[in-house]
């Protein structure tokens, strides 16, 4: 399974995910669904689907495509509940504004061998899961290919010195703590070298930590 966390449409209808490590992978190619791990296509709205991540061309992004199975087989238990009958339950989930409805169902019919006619509460849950596996059939079923964008980001360790630009512009601050030693672990207010706005100071990394007097006696000064 996938650990993405956030996700976004991208250019020439890609998708861009972020996983819990920061990193990006782009999906691109394949049918709109697999981009969007979104196997039934379900529309993006105000229902917070566990597992929604995000949104492109109108339809939810999943962080994996389990979440995007559970989101159909809910839509389906609620015609069920509301004793539709599959041509109801079809119409309903794939509107003729959208799609073509009656190709749509027969397709679903075909596959499963259920007349349009019946009522879903007079099914089985083997039936019902066949519905379901029908319309993520037909919604698409074409992979593409995945890329990362982004390695995962590995926070500097240990130890360091505090170089300054060593001109006018130093702020009074960053001055004092040039050429002293600081751990990346942990920075001084306002951060380590770079991290405070415009800051344009730099670190110098150390291998191992100095044992000069001079140098030890500016450790962690701050």
């Amino acid at each position: 399974m996938s650990n993405y966390v956030s996700a976004s449409a991208g250019a020439d209808n890609t998708v861009l995910y972020t996983d819990a490590d920061e990193r990006v992978f782009q999906y691109t190619g394949g049918d709109r669904n697999w981009r969007n791990q979104n196997p039934g296509n379900v529309r993006s709205n105000s229902i917070q689907w566990d597992g929604k991540i995000g949104s492109a061309g109108g339809f939810c992004i999943f962080s994996n495509p389990e979440f995007g199975r559970r989101a159909v087989r809910k839509i389906l238990s609620n015609r069920r509940k509301e004793n539709k009958t599959l041509s109801e339950a079809i119409s309903s989930y794939a509107p003729q504004s959208e799609n073509n409805t009656n190709a749509y169902l027969k397709d679903v019919e075909r596959r499963t061998g259920i007349s349009g006619k019946t009522r879903l509460s007079d099914l089985n849950d083997s039936q019902m899961e066949s519905i379901a596996q029908a319309i993520f059939i037909h919604e698409g079923t074409r992979e593409g290919t995945v890329h990362q964008l982004k390695p995962k980001k590995n926070p500097p360790t240990g130890f360091y010195i505090w170089h300054t630009s060593h001109d006018e512009k130093v702020r009074d601050s960053h001055a004092e703590r040039d050429g002293k030693l600081f751990d990346f672990g942990n920075p001084p207010a306002g951060g380590n070298p770079g991290d405070d706005y415009n800051c344009r100071c730099w670190a110098e990394p150390l291998s191992s930590l100095p044992n000069t007097p001079k140098t030890l006696n500016s450790i962690f000064k701050k």
